[in-house]
């Protein structure tokens, strides 16, 4: 089974682990996984732990949820570089990147938009807003509850980046085999569905949130 496209393209299903420094989100680990066209994975991965600036502290709902302690990335590339090298690595005209609650991920790459400006014009999606139309009795659309939707578990720990990314890949593999079989067999059409719209932003800025809203999904 396969989408249909006017030239090859790759989905870039990626993850960001997060901490939050007062109104912004900084990003704590990146990781990035590839699904052809035919969705099937490719042998693309991409996997950093990212080193915060030093006066952001890191706090024990965050190393509870995912594991990560300030010795895991204290020798660790910065935002920037992680970021930079992600951009460089991923600029390429067939590219469609995939998250789970597409916004929050896109909204840390355009809280560096020097550091992503190539990647920031490719188009988004979000497997939240494709479930949402192809799943209309569905209750919870969190990537634990789309996993169950489909039987599908989680190889490793949850709220690690790589994890993460895997299991929103194959969620998204089977929610296009939905669409699939529901007549929606277009690239363009899975995009109309599912697609962020794209707007700039310098640096994200939002409502306060408290460390124990942060990234359950």
């Amino acid at each position: 089974m396969s989408l249909s496209t006017a030239t090859p393209t790759t989905f870039i299903v990626f993850d960001f682990e997060t901490l939050m420094n007062g109104y912004f989100i900084e990003p704590l680990e990146l990781a990035a996984v590839g699904v052809s066209s035919d969705l099937e994975f490719t042998d693309t991965k991409f996997s950093e732990l990212i080193k915060p600036p030093a006066d952001v502290p890191f706090t024990f709902f965050v190393t509870r949820l995912t594991g990560i302690t300030q010795e895991h990335v204290q020798d660790k590339g910065s935002a920037t570089k992680v970021l930079s090298d992600f951009n460089r690595i991923f600029n390429q005209e067939n590219i469609i990147f995939v998250a789970q609650n597409a916004k929050y991920d896109l909204s840390v790459l355009r809280g560096f938009p020097e550091e992503c400006k190539d990647i920031l014009q490719l188009p988004f999606l979000d497997t939240i807003k494709l479930a949402r139309a192809l799943l209309p009795n569905q209750v919870k659309f969190n990537l634990d509850a789309l996993a169950e939707v489909f039987g599908l578990q989680v190889e490793g720990r949850r709220h690690r980046a790589m994890p993460d990314s895997v299991l929103t890949a194959k969620v998204f593999i089977e929610l296009v085999k939905l669409a699939n079989e529901r007549g929606v067999t277009t690239m363009e059409k899975i995009i109309e569905i599912s697609a962020i719209k794209p707007r700039k932003k310098l640096r994200l800025k939002q409502s306060k949130i408290s460390p124990n809203q942060l990234r359950l999904l």
